[in-house]
């Protein structure tokens, strides 16, 4: 985390730094390849013909707002995604997609390691809603 020194009441710049050990890339690259082979097995193969890529880009941040617009937006959006494929794939191709496609992250190790650094991001888990771990402390 690094704070400005310039303007002390901004936001910080926080990095969580993902993916910087290895090992985590090298889980994330086999979890990718692991789910391209699955979609091509039956029964997903004759389900799910159009699979895309995005990340919580801007674009996403602006739709994830609770707001009439977005949810009219997105429900119109849902409705001709499910009209015809046509038209399906252009929405994706134009609109919802943004980033490279599932063909290019298994073809290009270097492609497939850039999206996932530019796309990994944390997510957000309240703690203390649930309780865990045991009812009683064993005793030592």
């Amino acid at each position: 985390m690094h704070l400005n020194p310039a303007n002390p009441i901004a936001k910080p710049d926080v990095d969580f730094n993902m993916c910087s050990d290895p090992r985590d890339m090298e889980r994330l690259k086999i979890a990718v390849r692991r789910m391209k082979r699955f979609k091509g097995r039956a029964p997903l193969k004759e389900r799910y013909t159009d699979v895309f890529l995005i990340s919580f880009s801007d674009r996403a941040r602006r739709y994830a707002v609770y707001k009439f617009s977005n949810k009219f937006q997105t429900c119109v959006a849902g409705k001709l995604m499910d009209a015809s494929g046509p038209m399906r794939r252009t929405l994706i191709k134009n609109l919802t997609a943004d980033g490279p496609t599932i063909a290019d992250l298994a073809q290009d190790d270097t492609v497939l390691t850039e999206w996932i650094h530019a796309s990994v991001l944390g997510h957000y888990h309240a703690s203390c809603s649930n309780r865990m771990g045991r009812r009683t402390i064993p005793s030592l």
